[in-house]
Protein backbone atom coordinates (compact mmCIF):
# COMPACT_ATOMS: atom_id res chain seq x y z
CA UNK A 1 0.00 0.00 0.00
CA UNK A 2 1.50 3.13 -1.25
CA UNK A 3 1.83 6.36 1.70
CA UNK A 4 -1.18 8.11 -0.42
CA UNK A 5 -3.18 5.04 0.80
CA UNK A 6 -2.08 4.47 4.03
CA UNK A 7 -3.19 8.56 4.10
CA UNK A 8 -6.51 7.81 3.07
CA UNK A 9 -7.69 4.69 4.80
CA UNK A 10 -5.92 6.87 8.01
CA UNK A 11 -8.56 9.53 7.49
CA UNK A 12 -11.58 7.94 6.59
CA UNK A 13 -10.89 5.38 9.83
CA UNK A 14 -10.67 9.10 11.90
CA UNK A 15 -14.01 9.98 10.42
CA UNK A 16 -15.38 6.70 10.75
CA UNK A 17 -14.41 7.07 14.68
CA UNK A 18 -16.02 10.59 14.78
CA UNK A 19 -19.39 9.32 13.22
CA UNK A 20 -19.85 6.22 14.90
CA UNK A 21 -19.21 7.90 18.55
CA UNK A 22 -22.97 9.68 17.51
CA UNK A 23 -24.61 6.42 15.92
CA UNK A 24 -26.34 3.92 17.95
CA UNK A 25 -23.21 1.88 20.08
CA UNK A 26 -26.05 -0.44 21.86
CA UNK A 27 -30.01 -1.29 20.38
CA UNK A 28 -31.82 -3.47 22.51
CA UNK A 29 -34.02 -5.71 19.98
CA UNK A 30 -34.34 -2.34 17.31
CA UNK A 31 -35.82 -0.91 20.31
CA UNK A 32 -33.75 2.04 20.70
CA UNK A 33 -30.34 2.72 20.85
CA UNK A 34 -27.86 4.47 22.72
CA UNK A 35 -24.61 6.41 21.33
CA UNK A 36 -21.57 6.87 22.33
CA UNK A 37 -22.39 10.73 23.18
CA UNK A 38 -25.47 9.87 25.07
CA UNK A 39 -23.45 7.28 26.95
CA UNK A 40 -20.52 10.37 27.57
CA UNK A 41 -23.77 12.48 28.88
CA UNK A 42 -25.01 10.21 31.04
CA UNK A 43 -24.05 10.78 34.77
CA UNK A 44 -24.54 7.38 35.78
CA UNK A 45 -21.38 6.33 34.56
CA UNK A 46 -17.88 6.97 36.17
CA UNK A 47 -15.76 10.40 34.88
CA UNK A 48 -12.45 8.38 34.03
CA UNK A 49 -15.42 6.12 31.73
CA UNK A 50 -16.74 9.23 30.15
CA UNK A 51 -13.60 10.90 29.42
CA UNK A 52 -12.71 7.42 27.71
CA UNK A 53 -15.30 7.11 25.57
CA UNK A 54 -14.84 10.78 25.01
CA UNK A 55 -11.49 10.06 22.97
CA UNK A 56 -13.02 8.48 20.49
CA UNK A 57 -14.14 11.13 18.89
CA UNK A 58 -10.90 13.22 19.68
CA UNK A 59 -8.73 10.29 18.27
CA UNK A 60 -10.97 10.42 15.14
CA UNK A 61 -10.57 14.53 14.57
CA UNK A 62 -7.06 14.53 14.98
CA UNK A 63 -6.08 11.21 12.71
CA UNK A 64 -8.51 12.78 10.01
CA UNK A 65 -6.98 15.94 10.48
CA UNK A 66 -3.48 14.81 10.40
CA UNK A 67 -3.78 12.12 7.92
CA UNK A 68 -5.43 14.73 5.50
CA UNK A 69 -2.85 17.21 5.86
CA UNK A 70 -0.15 14.91 5.52
CA UNK A 71 1.19 15.25 9.17
CA UNK A 72 4.24 12.53 9.82
CA UNK A 73 2.27 11.99 13.37
CA UNK A 74 -0.73 10.70 11.32
CA UNK A 75 0.70 7.03 11.50
CA UNK A 76 1.82 7.51 15.42
CA UNK A 77 -1.96 8.95 15.84
CA UNK A 78 -3.79 6.10 14.05
CA UNK A 79 -1.44 3.60 15.84
CA UNK A 80 -2.49 5.10 19.17
CA UNK A 81 -5.92 5.85 18.68
CA UNK A 82 -6.68 2.16 17.81
CA UNK A 83 -4.77 0.65 20.56
CA UNK A 84 -6.33 3.00 22.73
CA UNK A 85 -10.06 2.04 21.41
CA UNK A 86 -9.50 -1.58 21.21
CA UNK A 87 -7.44 -1.86 24.32
CA UNK A 88 -10.02 -0.22 26.61
CA UNK A 89 -12.98 -1.70 24.54
CA UNK A 90 -11.12 -5.57 25.04
CA UNK A 91 -10.74 -4.08 29.05
CA UNK A 92 -14.38 -3.27 29.41
CA UNK A 93 -15.34 -6.56 28.03
CA UNK A 94 -12.84 -8.80 29.77
CA UNK A 95 -14.45 -6.93 33.13
CA UNK A 96 -17.85 -7.50 32.45
CA UNK A 97 -17.01 -11.15 31.58
CA UNK A 98 -15.43 -11.43 35.06
CA UNK A 99 -17.88 -10.03 36.76
CA UNK A 100 -21.23 -11.64 35.39
CA UNK A 101 -20.07 -15.73 35.20
CA UNK A 102 -19.98 -17.65 37.77
CA UNK A 103 -17.56 -20.67 38.72
CA UNK A 104 -19.08 -23.23 36.72
CA UNK A 105 -18.33 -21.76 33.93
CA UNK A 106 -15.02 -20.94 34.70
CA UNK A 107 -14.68 -24.64 35.21
CA UNK A 108 -16.21 -25.65 32.26
CA UNK A 109 -13.52 -23.04 30.07
CA UNK A 110 -11.32 -24.29 31.59
CA UNK A 111 -12.23 -27.76 30.86
CA UNK A 112 -12.62 -27.02 27.28
CA UNK A 113 -8.70 -25.48 27.34
CA UNK A 114 -7.66 -28.96 28.96
CA UNK A 115 -9.57 -31.22 26.21
CA UNK A 116 -8.46 -28.94 23.37
CA UNK A 117 -4.57 -29.33 24.24
CA UNK A 118 -4.95 -32.90 25.37
CA UNK A 119 -6.41 -33.63 21.90
CA UNK A 120 -4.40 -31.74 19.80
CA UNK A 121 -1.50 -33.01 21.40
CA UNK A 122 -2.73 -36.84 21.51
CA UNK A 123 -3.89 -36.32 17.57
CA UNK A 124 -0.39 -34.73 16.78
CA UNK A 125 1.55 -37.59 18.76
CA UNK A 126 -0.59 -40.33 16.64
CA UNK A 127 1.17 -38.76 13.72
CA UNK A 128 4.41 -38.47 13.99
Amino acid sequence: MTNDNNRMWMGVAGCALVFGFFMPWIDIAGLGGVSGWELVKESGLSTSTRLMLSLCPIFGVALAVSSFSKSRAAATISAAAGAAVLGYTVFKIGYAFVKITGWGLWLVLVAAVVALIIGLAARSSKTA
